[in-house]
């Protein structure tokens, strides 16, 4: 069920778990009358682009290394520069989404942690903790705000 804490969305450098915001997309969704499926889909899609443009770029590796998976986290690497790891990501939300399963967005090259705690001076503060509170930041805003809309599909914020 989507509604209880079986819906994850979590953020994953090297193996270790930096970020997961269900909690805030819940609470926006009750406290709201939101639609779960319409926050947790942007919220996610607003974590992981943000995550992936944030990316420091040298070769290009790593920004091509994010994988979006549904279940289980995706272990392997890219040993190229020139994979678009944005052109499959709805897509891998919405399914996760609708699966009731978790999303995961991983990067398991063997720097991905370093960069992530500081590493990269284009990064200082990493990448997917910075989107991840952000989000959640963004969140917690939207509850005293009036930038929700109607409309469409249902609310969505502005």
């Amino acid at each position: 069920m989507v509604n209880g804490s079986l819906f994850h969305a979590q953020f994953i450098t090297e193996g270790f778990l930096v970020g997961d915001l269900s909690k805030a997309m819940h609470d926006l969704s009750k406290q709201l009358k939101m639609d779960i499926h319409d926050v947790m889909s942007s919220s996610i899609f607003n974590v992981s682009k943000s995550a992936i443009n944030m990316s420091p770029v040298d070769t290009g590796r790593f920004k091509a290394n994010w994988y979006a998976s549904i279940a289980k986290p995706i272990k392997k690497t890219a040993k190229t520069n020139r994979r678009k790891p944005l052109v499959t990501l709805g897509e891998k939300i919405e399914g996760a989404i609708s699966a009731q399963e978790k999303f995961f967005l991983s990067n398991n090259l063997s720097y991905a942690q370093s960069l992530e705690y500081g590493k990269s001076n284009q990064a200082p503060e990493g990448v997917l903790r910075v989107s991840v509170l952000r989000e959640i930041k963004n969140l917690t805003k939207l509850l005293n705000s009036d930038k929700i809309v109607t409309g469409g599909s249902g609310k969505r914020w502005s």
